[in-house]
């Protein structure tokens, strides 16, 4: 399955998911991962790379004698799309929509990690919007590179 059609699967099950009280927090982590893979997808596609040559890329990276801390693979690919979207898109009206879209990015990260990773609780209304963030990052991303 294409990692495009994946992303609208996990916002649909987002959506079937945030209205449930004992599954909600569920649905942070697909919303999540709906933008993600939306984002891996137009990675491969704009640097005319197979999912492959996608993780070789990261392993180059992570074993690198670059100083530093290194960045985490969802870091490193937010990072890659980052640039990307940029490069692809030379029209300033839309630098504003490029920077917000990688903003709420990094946020839903944030959200997903919590609701994954700590006891933290979500309510419906906060959780569906993060669902709904989450689909106007992949309208946004749709419109910008489409």
């Amino acid at each position: 399955m294409e990692l495009k059609d994946k992303s609208e699967k996990y916002l649909k099950a987002a959506d079937k998911l945030a209205d449930d009280v004992e599954l909600n927090i569920t649905s942070i982590h697909c919303a999540y991962y709906g933008c993600y893979q939306l984002l891996l997808h137009y990675i491969d596609e704009l640097d005319g790379i197979t999912e492959e040559e996608r993780k070789e890329q990261y392993e180059g990276y992570k074993n690198s004698d670059i100083a530093g801390r290194k960045l985490g693979l969802h870091e490193y690919w937010i990072k890659e799309f980052s640039r990307i979207i940029f490069r692809e898109n030379n029209d300033d009206a839309n630098n504003r929509d490029i920077d917000d879209v990688i903003n709420k990015i990094k946020e839903l990260k944030e959200f997903r990690a919590a609701a994954d990773y700590t006891k933290r609780g979500f309510t419906t209304d906060k959780t569906r919007q993060i669902i709904n963030n989450a689909k106007l990052v992949v309208e946004k991303i749709n419109y910008i590179l489409e």
